[in-house]
């Protein structure tokens, strides 16, 4: 009997693991088609694999792409074990398979071609990594049992973390008209590692903080400027007030040292505004493009 193929649902929480604790939606083609901004951030995906793309196949695998989900999911001990993602555009299948073929025989790395719960797939010899299609348009990718999780999930035979009816709804509040949107959970795994790095006087609000945060939102928006929103979702109003009154506080420890206040960051942090919905703590800022530059060459070292 043919096993009917799989959807991906076009909602990115609809299609991704009950218990991922990252997950990024990436719009690619919003990033593209805005050619300020493409300039500025591509400058920042200079990956070998793209740059041999170029030169060996003649293909910008970016373009083919109109969005891509990328998510990861704790494990014991490990505060991520499984990353998976998946990818969608007008893809050329074929291409890509025969550009990925030839990178690897360049590289001397030799690829396996096998059927994954009816897909076809690539994966790496002598490593649990796969990459599978499901139609001309969408490409998955993990180990085979991330992958086998996605169609689980697309298959409705395991829930989705859109299931998580608060942090779905206010994906979806962040989520319209954004470029970049990233959902953050923190299990016991996560918190345990943070508060290890917390342990200072200091920092004891921070880890009451981290023990009382549902999940974390984070939006980009491309227009003139760049418009980034953050939701921080506590469990209760007050928590949301203290969450709120710690970033107001840190922002001015920043703000009153002289180096930092005459500088690019200062004038970004003045920007930065707070304020409390409920259980929310909210932080936005509106960045031009040279600050923007002036952030990832201070990150990226670029």
């Amino acid at each position: 009997m043919l096993r009917p193929r799989p959807n991906l649902p076009e909602h990115a929480l609809e299609a991704v693991p009950a218990d991922a604790a990252i997950v990024a939606e990436v719009e690619i083609d919003k990033i593209l088609s805005s050619q300020s901004w493409s300039e500025i951030l591509l400058a920042y995906l200079d990956h070998p694999i793209l740059r041999e793309a170029h030169s060996e196949c003649k293909i910008d695998p970016l373009r083919q792409f109109t969005k891509a989900t990328i998510f990861a999911r704790p494990a014991k001990n490990r505060p991520i074990e499984s990353a998976g993602f998946f990818a969608k555009g007008d893809l050329d299948l074929q291409r890509l398979g025969d550009c990925a073929e030839k990178i690897a025989r360049k590289s001397s790395v030799a690829l396996n071609k096998k059927e994954l719960d009816g897909l076809p797939s690539l994966s790496i010899a002598g490593r649990n990594l796969y990459l599978a299609s499901i139609g001309s348009q969408t490409i998955v990718g993990g180990s085979e049992h991330t992958i086998r999780e996605i169609l689980s999930v697309a298959q409705s035979s395991a829930q989705s973390l859109a299931s998580n009816t608060s942090l779905d709804q206010q994906w979806n509040r962040m989520d319209q008209g954004a470029a970049v949107t990233v959902a953050i959970r923190l299990g016991s795994e996560w918190r345990h590692k943070i508060h290890q790095y917390f342990e200072s006087d200091r920092y004891r609000q921070v880890q009451r903080l981290l023990s009382n945060l549902d999940f974390a939102l984070v939006s980009l928006r491309l227009e003139k400027e760049m418009i980034v929103g953050m939701i921080l979702s506590m469990q209760t109003p007050d928590m949301a007030g203290s969450a709120q009154a710690w970033l107001e506080t840190e922002k001015q420890v920043l703000l009153d040292k002289p180096l930092v206040s005459l500088s690019s960051m200062g004038g970004i942090l003045r920007k930065i505004r707070l304020h409390t919905e409920r259980k929310q703590a909210i932080v936005n800022v509106q960045l031009e493009r040279a600050e923007v530059d002036a952030l990832l060459r201070l990150f990226f070292n670029h």
